[in-house]
Formats: structure tokens, sequence, C-alpha cells
């Protein structure tokens, strides 16, 4: 079914992300905004498991026990206007996800990671839980605006596989330059509908059948494939 939804554009300063506008695209009826159907129909899933390591988007592989816990962050700006280097998907009010990071060694958030232990570095799939205190995803795009210091609260994603039979019964929204695609409905229909895949409003698919890609091509390959083993990024709670 063609569903209507509102397709938004985020505008940020350029000094929080590398890049300044993110699109967002979610599975509109093409006829009232522009953007092409991206709801994924529903069908019968088979087969959850835990996933004992996964590929995080920098080609790092990390044990998913590892990932189960938040980290203190001092990010310190030279200047007023100088970018953080978080690329940041904010598809909903409810999570900031780190799609990814300035790979520049002199960003702010490359040098953290210069002078941090391995285990206490920010990654791309981390999610931004808090920014001086602030925990309201607006508050914090405001605390990120700011020059100065930045103090961050960062949670490690809960990551899960789950095999699955297509069409899957979802419905989908993305950021046409992020890297996952964030599950925005459950249909009522199928299995994903009656709970036989364990997926919620919320979590986002970040890989498939192990590895990134783009959201639109994660999208492309799930419609053209008749089943597909997909990673699984849930905030904490």
């Amino acid at each position: 079914p063609v569903r209507s939804c509102k397709c938004v554009r985020l505008r940020f300063p350029a000094r929080v992300f590398c890049r300044a506008t993110m699109l967002v695209r979610c599975c509109c009826d093409s006829r009232i905004c522009g953007e092409k159907e991206a709801t994924i129909p529903p069908a019968t899933a088979s087969e959850r498991k835990d996933a004992q390591t996964v590929v995080l988007h920098d080609g790092r592989r990390a044990d998913a026990q590892d990932f189960a816990r938040n980290l203190a962050v001092t990010l310190t700006r030279r200047n007023a206007d100088e970018a953080l280097g978080l690329h940041l998907e904010i598809l909903d009010n409810a999570s900031i996800y780190i799609a990814g990071l300035d790979q520049d060694a002199g960003s702010v958030v490359q040098r953290w990671n210069a002078s941090a232990l391995e285990e206490n570095r920010i990654c791309a799939g981390d999610y931004v839980a808090a920014a001086n205190g602030q925990r309201d995803t607006e508050a914090i795009q405001e605390e990120l605006t700011r020059g100065g210091t930045v103090d961050l609260v960062i949670m490690r994603p809960r990551l899960f596989t789950a095999v699955a039979v297509t069409p899957l019964g979802l419905r989908m929204r993305y950021d046409i330059q992020g890297s996952s695609l964030m599950v925005a409905q459950l249909l009522d229909t199928g299995a994903v509908g009656a709970g036989a895949l364990q997926i919620k409003v919320g979590d986002r698919i970040v890989a498939l059948n192990g590895k990134a890609a783009s959201p639109e091509e994660m999208l492309e390959d799930i419609k053209n494939s008749k089943q597909v083993e997909l990673t699984i990024s849930r905030c904490p709670d």
C-alpha cells in the first residue's frame, strides 16, 4: 500500500556536521513529495540470532557485548566555528545516530579518538544520548551548535542479526546521505506485524548480508532478494 508521510529537510550549521543538509526520505507517495515508495510488504520470517561480532562502518570488528555501555566524552573546539566531525542521522525525536566520522586527523572527533583508549573512542554506529546535560533531541542539537567544549554521553548500540524471507512488512525512513534504514512502522499483517521478526519501530538496519551499504542500495537489495540477513542496531533505553 502507498502511505503518505511528511518528508523533512533538516538544516544545521556546517560546523557541527561535515555536510550541512540532510534530506530525509520516507515511504511517501511520490505524487506528494517526489520521493520513491519505500514500504516493504509483509511476509514470513525465519531465524533470529545474536551477533557475536559486528563490522563497524569504519571497517573495524568489535564484540557486540563490548558495546553495551555508555561513554563520557569531551570534545573541545580550537575555535567557535570548528566542525566536530560527526555525521549525524536524525530521523525521529527519539535518537541521534552517528552515521560516520570525519576522517581528517585534525578534526575534533579524531583528536579525541587519537588520545583515547580504543574502547573509549567514538565509532560510527554509536548514538548521542546527551550533550552538556541535555537529553532531548532538539536540545542536544542546540548544544552541538554552540562553540567551545561539548560534553557528550555516547551510547553503544545493541546489535543483533535476523534472517527473514522477503518482503518484510516494514515501513522505512532514511537520509539519502546516511548509512541506515530506520523502521518507521510495523505493518499490521504478516510475520513482522505478528512479531515473528523481533524488530521495533526506531530500530535501524545497518547492514545487509553482512555488508554495509547506502540506504537506497540496501532497500533495493531487500526488494530483489528472496531472503536476507539483517544487521539491526537498537538504541539502548
